[in-house]
């Protein structure tokens, strides 16, 4: 009954070696058991209030993310270890298979650290124009088949609101921009995972900078005798973008140095006059079968790296432009790649609906307050901060951020791998009511429902399961959450 758990319990005890101490990892288990379990979403408490834990709990589960046993970095490495092992990892052309995207949190607090100003692309009637919060970067690995996948998070961190703060003592923080952090964090997971990777972006992402970074890190790569192009970039064009052929070769007895670059191309003009095939792919988990033109030419104003242009037909009204930089794949693989992408934006929901990884509540009265109505060219509120004492609260504060949001990072993907491999006429499947269930797979709702429903049942009865030990020995008596009378400093009230 209780081997939903046990998974649980063997892949957490893979990252025994993120933490020095034993009673940190302890409760690093216990907190992530209570954040896939607890019923509402209301900070610490609810996770004290699904296990059951004594009041007393709750100072040792805040000050686990201040605790000096264990990382954000730390905790990463063994998770990217782990699942490294894992038979489940999505592969395509020999590759795996990364996704990368930006998300916005939401966050007023006013001495919050990384809280700013960010404008919303997607604004609708439901969502301002801007709204004032943090800007996390993030990257992810499938796990399943490009028609039947979930994207498990792999690092999740603030890539904008801090860099003010890289140049001060031991930050560790970035100043580049979203686009090149997004690249590099790619990168570093490829290499955590030992695989050559297809990493699949939006269009944002299509950028100079990011194509530059991607060529030297992949020189890199090869330097340090991982392979060539350790990782491929797979995205969409944007409307009115500009290629080029590949240039001519020069004529025998002519002067001056070869072209770069060959006769200009405008795709989002010239679809029309495209020759088009008809190629079977699998989009949104069904074959379809569309029109696909395919060139090999130039991207990237001075920097004319080769790439291969896909222009899709009968994926929506207007024709759309994939790009990919490995010219090896056909038009069908690009399709599917880029389709597949749209798995981290369902990471995002459930991080947010789910676990509620971006629930964190850390400040720092160090920290500046924070002013609604300032410029884009006032100065950074950061830079007004020089003593070392107050830097040093304000960079545990996000430090502490950064641990909730990597702990989260496990719990989701924990429930992600639990959801994909239980089959979908099981006991979990027909444990909740859905509207719309899935033909292969339960839903991450369902599954952690189910082990939201039985987590008191494995507390008391698994006898041979350390992590229900640990917490049967801190759970409330009799008498549940009664006050045992005022604390010192306290007054009753009369």
């Amino acid at each position: 009954m209780y081997h939903q758990f046990e998974f649980l319990e063997r892949a957490l005890s893979a990252l025994r070696g993120a933490f020095s101490r034993k009673r940190a990892f302890e409760w690093f288990s216990t907190f992530v058991l209570g954040l896939i379990c607890r019923p509402d979403r209301l900070g610490v408490a609810s996770v004290m209030r699904a296990l059951g834990l004594e009041p007393e709990a709750y100072g040792s589960l805040v000050e686990l993310f201040r605790s000096g046993a264990w990382t954000a970095e730390s905790l990463r490495r063994g998770w990217h270890a782990w699942l490294a092992g894992l038979p489940l990892l999505t592969e395509c052309a020999g590759r795996l298979v990364l996704c990368s995207d930006g998300c916005k949190v939401s966050k007023e607090g006013s001495r919050m650290p990384g809280v700013k100003r960010l404008h919303q692309e997607s604004a609708t009637s439901s969502k301002g124009e801007t709204i004032f919060g943090h800007m996390f970067g993030a990257v992810g690995v499938l796990c399943g088949t490009l028609g039947h996948c979930c994207c498990v998070p792999l690092k999740v961190n603030l890539h904008d609101g801090m860099r003010a703060a890289a140049g001060w003592e031991g930050s560790g923080v970035s100043a580049e921009s979203h686009v090149v952090q997004s690249v590099r964090c790619a990168f570093e997971a490829a290499r955590a995972l030992g695989r050559a990777c297809y990493l699949c972006m939006d269009r944002y992402f299509l950028a100079v900078p990011a194509l530059r970074l991607m060529r030297e890190l992949n020189a890199g790569a090869e330097a340090d005798g991982l392979g060539a192009n350790l990782v491929h970039i797979v995205t969409k064009a944007k409307s009115g973008c500009t290629f080029w052929r590949e240039p001519p070769g020069r004529e025998p007895g002519t002067r001056g140095r070869p072209r770069k670059r060959g006769a200009r191309v405008r795709p989002s003009l010239e679809c029309g006059s495209f020759e088009y095939a008809e190629v079977s792919a699998r989009v949104g988990g069904r074959r379809m079968a569309l029109g696909a033109a395919t060139l090999d030419l130039l991207w990237g104003q001075g920097l004319y790296m080769p790439v291969r242009l896909v222009a899709v037909r009968g994926l929506g009204a207007k024709t759309q432009l994939l790009v990919s930089t490995d010219r090896s794949l056909s038009a069908a693989q690009i399709i599917e790649l880029y389709s597949a992408r749209w798995q981290i934006e369902v990471s995002f929901r459930d991080m947010k609906q789910e676990v509620d990884g971006f629930g964190y509540r850390f400040w720092s009265k160090s920290m500046p307050r924070l002013e609604r109505f300032a410029k884009s060219s006032d100065p950074d509120r950061l830079e007004s901060v020089s003593d070392a004492a107050a830097r040093d609260a304000i960079l545990s504060a996000a430090d502490a951020i950064d641990r909730f949001v990597a702990a989260a990072c496990v719990a989701l993907g924990l429930l992600q791998l639990m959801a994909l491999a239980e089959p979908a006429d099981g006991d979990v499947a027909y444990s909740e009511f859905s509207r719309t269930p899935k033909a292969k797979s339960v839903s991450v709702r369902s599954m952690r429902e189910w082990l939201r429903s039985h987590v008191s049942s494995f507390i008391h009865g698994a006898t041979s399961s350390r992590m229900a030990a640990f917490i049967r020995k801190r759970l409330v008596r009799e008498g549940g959450y009664a006050p045992k009378g005022p604390g010192p400093g306290r007054r009753r009230r009369r």
